[in-house]
């Protein structure tokens, strides 16, 4: 009978999981954010950004790595003093790559392209830095090509205006598999706003980059290179802020961004010659961030809207066909603020979103975000603080022990069944101590929640 019981209780659980769900991961007293996401070949999530919360100084770059019901399996920091992620892929031996922004107290402008390589536990396996001529600002986005190399984008400071200000241009930088440079390029005549945002391999083998330009003023930059990156043509369009650009399954490219106070999805043929573009957007600014085109051929969006939603901004996802037409939008968010950074259709036909939430956090934190494939997010959780706030020393058991420190007001805690029915409270008013809990009470699963605002929770599943 005993046996019986525990089998059933493990059969129950999957019934209990969801198409869709979102979820926060972040520190209590400092600023956290996610930029990329990616789902990875177990099904489960990659993240990175950064985080102000588990480092001293400024903030370090973040890579989170998540099962596919978003439940924390590790978190690593690298860096620090403005260490950022903005790009992660997972490679073909399993492992990451990231491209992002680190200190360089060497460079003038104190910034370098950084590339970090880890294997699947996020250990570090190497990293590299690229300071250009007289700076690299940030490496907004890498890929991993066709000769398990890396195409990284990012910007370059190429020289000074008379007043001191730097004069940056699009930068290409193509590596070998360990990270070693083969080749770089910069594109433009170079102005103080001329930044690389994305990059693609392109079907030929050459390269697809988006960015933008200050000159004459602030324009959409659309770059098509061959193999070694050499220029073939060069488009501009008015909008701005593209951050995210792909070639589309009819050889065309796609990208995102904003005209005035509206979210622009761009399509062009494929010499960079606009076919449509479409504008969505309400009374207030909103922005695309990210696209992606979607398995059944049309187009998925996120960024961020100040017209729609619960409060100042929200994370706005935009589904369109395949002429850009409207096939529905969602918002999600709270009353101080969100962002949307980020999408990825996933194996189900589903979206992962990351970004930012201040809504849902005590300060603000990384945002994971995954719906169906209609954008429905079918159960909602605030949950845990990456530094969870007591630890549970065994999640299966006929009993539960709960540790918990430097806790002024003690602990104090509610018990939910699987069904969301509260069937019992902890209490205890030491600072630092253990707790026990689970007789009496049937085998099955259960949530453990403070009551004293933490935004925290822990599964524990109670057997005989």
């Amino acid at each position: 009978m005993k046996r019986f019981s525990l089998i059933l209780i493990l059969a129950i659980v999957p019934v209990l999981t969801y198409a869709g769900w979102w979820k926060v991961y972040g520190g209590t007293t400092s600023y956290d954010g996610g930029r990329c996401v990616q789902e990875t070949s177990d099904g489960g999530y990659v993240v990175t950004g950064y985080t102000a919360s588990f480092v001293q100084n400024g903030n370090a770059l973040l890579l989170l790595k998540t099962d596919s019901e978003g439940d924390t399996l590790w978190l690593r920091t690298y860096g620090g003093d403005g260490t950022t992620g903005l790009c992660v892929q997972q490679t073909s031996d399993a492992g990451f790559i990231i491209a992002g922004v680190v200190y360089y107290p060497q460079v003038e402008w104190g910034r370098a392209v950084w590339l970090l390589k880890t294997d699947e536990s996020g250990d570090t396996l190497w990293t590299r830095k690229f300071p250009g001529n007289l700076g690299g600002w940030w490496g907004s986005c890498v890929r991993q090509t066709s000769d398990e190399g890396y195409i990284i984008a990012g910007t370059q400071i190429a020289d000074t205006t008379m007043d001191g200000e730097p004069i940056a241009k699009p930068w290409l930088i193509k590596t070998d598999s360990l990270g070693d440079t083969l080749w770089t390029q910069t594109y433009g005549e170079g102005s103080t706003m001329d930044h690389g945002y994305w990059v693609e391999q392109t079907s030929d083998g050459g390269y697809i980059l988006v960015g933008e330009t200050g000159s004459p003023y602030t324009m959409a930059l659309l770059i098509k290179t061959d193999s070694e990156g050499n220029e073939e043509w060069m488009k501009t369009f008015d909008l701005w802020g593209p951050r995210c650009v792909r070639q589309a399954s009819d050889g065309g490219y796609v990208f995102t961004g904003r005209q005035h106070d509206d979210l622009v999805i761009l399509k062009t043929d494929e010499d960079g010659l606009t076919s449509w573009a479409r504008i969505y957007g309400g009374s207030s600014t909103d922005r695309g961030f990210c696209i992606q085109e979607t398995s059944e051929g049309g187009y998925v969006v996120v960024g961020e809207t100040q017209s729609f939603g619960a409060g100042s901004s929200d994370v706005w996802l935009v589904k369109t066909d395949s002429q850009g037409d409207t096939l529905w939008t969602k918002t999600f968010g709270g009353e101080t603020g969100e962002q949307g950074d980020f999408v990825q259709q996933t194996s189900d036909r589903g979206y992962i979103i990351t970004g930012i939430t201040c809504s849902f956090a005590p300060v603000c934190g990384v945002y994971l975000i995954k719906t169906d494939s209609l954008g429905n997010v079918a159960i909602e959780e605030k949950l845990p603080t990456l530094e969870p706030p007591f630890e549970v020393t065994s999640t299966i058991g006929s009993h539960i022990v709960l540790r918990y420190e430097n806790r002024p007001q003690g602990f104090h805690a509610a018990i939910f069944n699987a069904s969301g029915q509260k069937v019992d409270e902890l209490h205890s008013d030491l600072h630092s101590g253990n707790v026990m809990w689970g007789e009496g009470h049937s085998p099955g699963v259960y949530f453990i929640m403070p009551t004293d605002g933490e935004l925290s929770k822990q599964k524990v599943i109670l057997i005989r």
